[in-house]
This record gives C-alpha cells, sequence and structure tokens, in this order.
C-alpha cells in the first residue's frame, strides 16, 4: 500500500484516485498469486479464437497475456459475432491510427481471404496505405481470391513493408503485371510468393520479383496460362537468388526454351512441379537438381511425353534426397512392369520414395496392382490414388465412388482393409472433382 505523511493536503477527488489505485494494485497481486492466473498461459493454446477477446476484457493483468496471441494475427471472421468479417475489418482500420505504436507492431500476419464484398458494404479502398503505415513489423499479408484488391488499392508514392516475407496474390482478377512490379519493389524481403490463377499474369511481374527480391527461395504460379518464357528465364538469369521450390502446374505457354534455362540454372530445387505444361522429356533430362536436391517432384499429365520413356527415365535415374514423387498412374503401370525384369537389372534408387500420388487411375484397377507397387517402392509410407472419371459415374447420373466390398479391384472399401491389414501404408483414394469444395471453374 502507498502511504503518504501529508494527507491533509491532498483533495477529496486526489484521495478517491489513490484508492483505486491501492485496490488495483491489490488486485494485481491477488490474480496474480492464483493457480487460474499460473496456469492459463499452458491453457491459451487450447482457447478458441473466438474466446481470445473475452479473456483480453476480463482486466489489464490478462489482456497481457493474450496480447500477443490476439493480435498477432488478428482473424476478422473469427471475431465477427453481430457484424460480419469486413465491417470487422474496416472498423479494425478505423482504429488502427489510434492504437499505440507497440501493440501495431505485434501485427504480424493478416488473412483477408475471407473478405466479401456486397453491393453496399466495400473494402476501404486505402486499406494497404492503412496497412503499410501503421502494421510495420507485418511478415505475412495474405489477399487470395480478393476481387477488392486493384491497382488503386496500391498506396501513391513511396512506400515499403520492409517486413514481409510471405506474399499470397492467388486469384486475385484484377493483379497484372505492373502490380506486381511495384509490390516487389515495396517488399524487397519476400521469400514465398504465391500468384497461382492470375490470368492477366504474363511474365514481367515474376521477372520483377526475381530482379528485386533476393530473399526469393518460393514461388507458386499455377495455372498462369498466359506466362511466358520470359519469367522462368529471368529467375533462371539472376544468380543471386536461391529458389528452393517451384509450382509451374498448368502454365501451358512455357516452352522448351524457358525449361532449358530454368534446368540449367536452378541447380538446388526442393520442390518442382511441371505437371500439366508442354515440358518434354529432354527437357526433364536436363534438370541436374532432380539427382541432388529434389525431395518433392511432379511429374504428372505431360501430354508430350511418352510414358514408357518417362518410366525408363524414372528407374534409370540416380536420386539422392527424392522421397514425395507424383506421376500419371500409367507411367506406374510402365515402372511396375520394369521391376519385373531379372534381379541384375532391379538396382534403382526410385525404391527410396516414401510418399506416391497416382494421377487418373482406371476404373477397375485390380488390387494386385498396389501390392506390386508396395514390392517396387518398399519404403513406402503412403500412396494416393487420384482416380479419372469412370464410365460408371456417368451412367449412374452422379459422382460416388462403385465400392462393393466384394469387387477386388481398388476402391474405398478395398482400402480401409487394406490400411486395417498392416500399418506401414495409408492409401487413400481422392476423386478431384467432388472433394473439391471449391466451385471456382478453374478447378472444373
Amino acid at each position: 500500500m502507498v502511504s503518504f505523511t501529508s494527507e491533509t493536503t491532498l483533495n477529496s477527488s486526489s484521495l478517491s484516485s489513490i484508492q483505486r489505485l491501492n485496490r488495483l494494485i491489490k488486485q494485481h497481486y491477488t490474480e496474480k498469486s492464483s493457480k487460474f492466473y499460473q496456469v492459463f498461459p499452458i491453457l491459451l493454446p487450447y482457447i478458441h479464437y473466438n474466446d481470445i477477446p473475452t479473456c483480453a476484457l476480463l482486466n489489464s493483468s490478462y489482456n497481457l497475456l493474450v496480447k500477443d496471441t490476439l493480435w498477432n494475427n488478428p482473424r476478422f471472421d473469427k471475431i465477427a459475432y453481430i457484424h460480419d468479417a469486413l465491417y470487422i475489418f474496416n472498423n479494425f482500420l478505423k482504429h488502427l491510427p489510434y492504437i499505440q505504436t507497440s501493440t501495431a507492431s505485434r501485427i504480424h500476419q493478416l488473412d483477408l481471404q475471407h473478405l466479401q464484398e456486397s453491393l453496399y458494404d466495400r473494402v476501404n479502398p486505402k486499406f494497404l496505405q492503412i496497412v503499410t503505415q501503421y502494421c510495420t513489423h507485418l511478415s505475412t499479408l495474405n489477399l487470395e481470391k480478393a476481387e477488392f484488391f486493384n491497382a488503386k488499392s496500391l498506396p501513391k508514392g513511396t512506400w515499403a513493408l520492409p517486413h514481409l516475407t510471405h506474399l499470397n496474390l492467388s486469384y486475385c482478377p484484377h493483379v497484372n503485371d505492373e502490380m506486381i512490379v511495384v509490390i516487389a519493389r515495396a517488399c524487397r524481403q519476400l521469400t514465398q510468393v504465391a500468384l497461382d490463377g492470375l490470368t492477366k499474369h504474363k511474365g514481367q511481374g515474376l521477372a520483377g520479383l526475381a530482379a528485386e527480391c533476393d530473399q526469393l527461395s518460393s514461388i507458386s504460379v499455377k495455372f498462369n496460362t498466359a506466362m511466358e518464357d520470359q519469367a522462368i528465364i529471368a529467375l533462371a538469369k539472376f544468380r543471386h537468388i536461391r529458389l528452393l521450390e517451384l509450382d509451374l502446374t498448368g502454365c501451358t505457354k512455357l516452352t522448351s526454351t524457358g525449361f532449358s534455362m530454368l534446368a540449367r540454372y536452378a541447380a538446388h530445387l526442393t520442390t518442382l512441379s511441371i505437371t500439366q505444361t508442354n515440358c518434354k522429356l529432354d527437357d526433364i533430362r536436363k534438370f541436374s537438381c532432380i539427382h541432388h536436391f529434389t525431395e518433392s517432384l511432379d511429374i504428372s499429365r505431360l501430354k508430350q511425353v511418352n510414358h514408357e520413356r518417362l518410366a525408363v527415365w524414372i528407374w534409370e535415374s540416380n536420386y539422392q534426397k527424392l522421397s514425395t514423387l507424383t506421376m500419371d498412374a500409367t507411367t506406374a503401370t510402365a515402372l511396375v512392369k520394369l521391376s519385373q525384369q531379372p534381379h541384375h537389372l532391379l538396382d534403382t534408387s526410385i525404391r527410396e520414395v516414401t510418399n506416391l500420388k497416382l494421377m487418373d487411375l482406371p476404373e477397375h484397377t485390380p488390387m494386385s496392382y498396389l501390392y506390386q507397387l508396395t514390392s517396387l517402392f518398399s519404403r513406402l509410407t503412403h500412396i494416393t490414388f487420384v482416380r479419372a472419371y469412370f464410365e460408371t459415374d456417368f451412367l449412374r447420373g452422379m459422382y460416388r465412388t462403385p465400392s462393393p466390398e466384394e469387387e477386388s479391384s481398388i476402391t474405398d472399401a478395398q482400402l480401409d482393409v487394406f490400411n486395417k491389414s498392416q500399418l506401414q501404408i495409408t492409401a487413400t483414394v481422392v476423386r478431384e472433382r467432388e472433394d473439391n469444395v471449391d466451385c471456382n471453374l478453374l478447378n472444373w
């Protein structure tokens, strides 16, 4: 308690203030000595995010405990009780200039992909300018499917997000090359960038990222159907970039020129996906990283590659770190045939693969096929079959799994029996179209 020697000189308002202060101090020490307060930090990770604001409002002591959790990654969709996430976000922007600098500096992640504009409610057009000005320690920004994000959203004049390392602009319909270049100049510390489904991106944007962001290590440009060779040639030319992950799924305009340059200079790729591209087998052979550094490789649905020749290349190649492989079921069938050669030809490093994914599994594929694969890939722990569109699906008028238990073909029921019969391997069947909850036409 605070003692005063000259109480007579104090007015009544000062006395009441001192008494309130004394009560707060006493309450503070009482709370800190309580058992619940002591175990609260242990319970905090298990408390639902919706309840975190309630904990923060208990008093100043608990507010300090939950402050990092609440502000590190504000979830506007989780704390919206009466209003929607858009209203909460706009309210957040309105109050951001007035909160303490130390509190604003705790904001490291912003996930805006759940914001949906309506006819009457719009996102503050200056949202990025406000975020840039006050969220100075922002490291992750997710704008996936943000239809409200366009060229007018970019701050005017000089701006920067010096701590931003992760950026997701996937499926933003208004994002183009010019916008990406501006963002690259303002966010030079980017390490991971997702630009999936950008139909207006032709390649200058990715080239700008390669030129401006020296720390760039992971890039995803799935289904950038307008992107040309200049983009990946730029990635190859800027040798100061140590690119580790690259996903080129569905980039149909890329040619052998771009793939050859990429194979020559991107020598440290640990993750590579060239599925649904025009990459040829001769181009694949040039990727020396596949033999030395690549851990995850997707070479499925390559229309210009012969399955038998691809299987021979897979069989004869030497892999030092490959653990996850995605390929067509037809290619895997050719591999199984190769595995039936005389014993002296069975020395292949493909056996070290632990995760296998096979695309377009034909209907009525026998279970013996699975056992042949498990014999070939002796270290396998997970195998996923992505089934083709079966005729019976269309005849029945709906997509359902034909899984009568008496069938010996690969079905959900048979794989369930297989999984229960042993503990080493988990086998699953995936139906891309009906398992995909996103109805975007890009996924059909």
